[in-house]
């Protein structure tokens, strides 16, 4: 089963610190889009945040092949928008009737006085069978832990990388399966400075500097490239249905997906060490972790 989505913000914002490519031109989404058809990627995840990536989704008919999960926006106490008006703005954007699932971008504002509110609001789709389901994109352990103590959820998005393995070395994944909760990881490639040289990026990654290159010597003795060892987290894991990795090209894509079936062959091979020597990479430093606290 191909366990990898197609994140689709660089297709309505320049994203990325390693992004020198810009927003992705509309005639290479349609490349990108016929090559991820081709090769059985079958989810696209957006947001109504990306920039107009949902508009510009709605515009091609390859989009149809596809099952779509996007994202309600912050939200705030004051808010005169409802979920209501959001989430249809979303699918006329899209110009889809349904999606596969709908999601908290910050699911903080669960946890405000009107989350409650919210919640149901977003659970009236799913009742009018317009989502199959709903769920929240997390930045911390604790907030997921929260979460999941208050209100049910079909589908959770996390980040997850060799660098950041808070939400992979806890019981929070096997509770996730044990509910039959779908868990999408995110930032696999923590944008791009996983498989970027260590010397190309920028100085604020400096203080950083052994973590980043312990992931490298791990590459050294596996004889891989960056890019497969960071794909090959996901075949580590089994309790991850989905790897959302974004590209600005199609070439991109289409090396994501050869290092993806090498990552494959090489957990296999070196699953023992992975495990083993992978545990150690892992970084708590926040200022390294969580891109929305990098100041570049």
């Amino acid at each position: 089963m191909m366990k990898l989505a197609l994140g689709c913000v660089q297709f309505g914002l320049a994203y990325g610190v390693t992004n020198k490519m810009g927003q992705v031109p509309l005639t290479e989404i349609e490349k990108i889009l016929a090559c991820a058809k081709q090769v059985g990627i079958n989810t696209l995840d957006t947001a109504a945040a990306y920039g107009n990536s949902e508009q510009i989704l709605g515009q091609l008919a390859l989009t149809n092949s596809f099952d779509i999960v996007t994202k309600i926006p912050t939200l705030s106490n004051g808010d005169t928008q409802s979920i209501h008006e959001i989430v249809t703005e979303s699918l006329a954007k899209l110009n889809v009737q349904c999606l596969k699932a709908l999601m908290f971008h910050n699911a903080d504002d669960l946890l405000t006085s009107n989350g409650s509110l919210y919640y149901q609001g977003a659970k009236q789709f799913k009742a009018d069978q317009t989502i199959a389901q709903l769920g929240i994109s997390v930045y911390h352990v604790q907030q997921l832990s929260t979460l999941l103590n208050q209100f049910s959820f079909d589908i959770v998005q996390l980040p997850a990388n060799w660098l950041d393995q808070r939400f992979l070395t806890t019981k929070l994944l096997n509770q996730l399966s044990n509910k039959h909760i779908e868990v999408h990881a995110r930032s696999l490639f923590l944008q791009g400075i996983l498989i970027q040289p260590f010397e190309e990026l920028p100085d604020y990654f400096l203080p950083f500097k052994a973590w980043i290159m312990a992931f490298h010597a791990l590459c050294q003795r596996c004889n891989c490239q960056p890019l497969t060892l960071a794909l090959a987290l996901i075949h580590l894991h089994p309790m991850i249905d989905k790897a959302v990795v974004g590209c600005c090209s199609l070439q991109q894509l289409e090396e994501i997906i050869e290092h993806y079936q090498k990552a494959e062959q090489l957990t296999h091979q070196y699953h023992e060490l992975l495990t083993r020597v992978g545990a150690n990479i892992a970084s708590d430093e926040q200022e390294l972790i969580n891109p929305s606290l990098w100041s570049i």
